[in-house]
């Protein structure tokens, strides 16, 4: 576990109160060793075995749900997938308990943002005609053993564009965690200047100088 990814430095600074740092590291944790993490887990009481005979959903619901991940652009029906979905998934599977519902609503709450978020990242690419990034990965070294790295959303010349999507208008605004993420590539791309380009629904927010809602141009 010698690395971490720019997404999470936000949360490893203590900056971002909808990402504990304790959620970091654990997630950290896990990835680099999860049979580890499971049996402490397990052991603490925070998770239990699942019966091999007793019947899931997981696969059932992600296969529903493929059909819609790629199709995901606006924000204002995300609920309303959501429901669609939940109610698909029931007419499927008569027998399904309310439980799984519940872990079916958790998994939904957080796909459908995230997905809605990536897709429309290309929309706001072309639109802008930005350099669209995720094509390379950027990393930064600390004393040679610890390292940050990432891939950046786009660029425009020799700005770092970051892409937020944004579920409710009172959301476009100057989030430091956001900032945070930009100095992160900042780092790791060698780069000097960056910007946070929000949409909600049809409406781009790209300004250069600072606003009310807008960070404008960070050098």
């Amino acid at each position: 576990m010698n690395y971490i990814e720019v997404s999470y430095i936000s949360s490893v600074c203590g900056k971002n109160k909808y990402e504990p740092i304790n959620k970091t590291i654990l997630l950290l944790l896990a990835r680099h060793n999860p049979r580890l993490v499971r049996c402490l887990l397990i052991e603490g009481g925070y998770i239990t075995e699942v019966d091999k005979n007793e019947k899931l959903y997981d696969e059932k619901l992600k296969k529903i749900y493929s059909e819609y991940k790629k199709n995901i652009t606006d924000v204002t029906k995300i609920e309303d997938i959501h429901e669609e979905i939940i109610e698909k998934l029931k007419s499927e599977n008569t027998d399904i308990k309310d439980s799984d519902i519940s872990k079916a609503n958790v998994f939904l709450e957080s796909s459908l943002k995230k997905d809605c978020g990536t897709n429309n990242e290309s929309s706001v690419i072309k639109r802008m005609k930005y350099t669209k990034g995720n094509n390379f990965m950027h990393k930064y070294k600390f004393n040679d053993s610890w390292e940050l790295r990432g891939f950046h959303d786009a660029s425009i010349d020799d700005t770092v564009i970051e892409i937020k999507t944004r579920t409710k208008f009172i959301n476009v605004r100057k989030n430091e965690y956001d900032l945070y993420q930009v100095f992160g590539y900042l780092l790791t791309m060698n780069k000097t200047k960056g910007k946070i380009v929000q949409k909600y629904e049809n409406y781009i927010f790209d300004s250069d100088i600072q606003t009310d809602k807008e960070f404008g141009i960070i050098d």
